[in-house]
């Protein structure tokens, strides 16, 4: 059942284990970052998940680590984007 509710869910759902490794990415994960579930399963979450500042270019420190290192949610900036596996430029839709 809770594969069936995270994969219904139209936002990117990505979970880790205690080292920052993916253990699961929902559909929507999987269409934005052009990950899919297995080449994905265990790669560290910065390493599918190339986020940048849209402004400057340059990497955005790895919310996986602080978040499992201060047991906080964070939220990212407004200039934050994913560089997706194909390349392109994906921009967060903050709610």
């Amino acid at each position: 059942m809770l594969k069936v509710t995270l994969n219904s869910i139209g936002d990117g759902v990505v979970t880790t284990n205690n080292e920052g490794q993916i253990t699961y990415l929902n559909q929507a994960a999987q269409i934005i970052s052009g990950w899919n579930q297995e080449e994905a399963y265990l790669k560290p979450f910065g390493e599918a998940f190339d986020l940048r500042n849209s402004m400057s270019g340059k990497m955005v420190p790895n919310p996986i680590k602080k978040v499992l290192k201060t047991g906080r949610t964070i939220e990212l900036a407004d200039d934050t984007v994913l560089l997706n596996k194909q390349g392109d430029l994906i921009k967060f839709i903050y709610k």
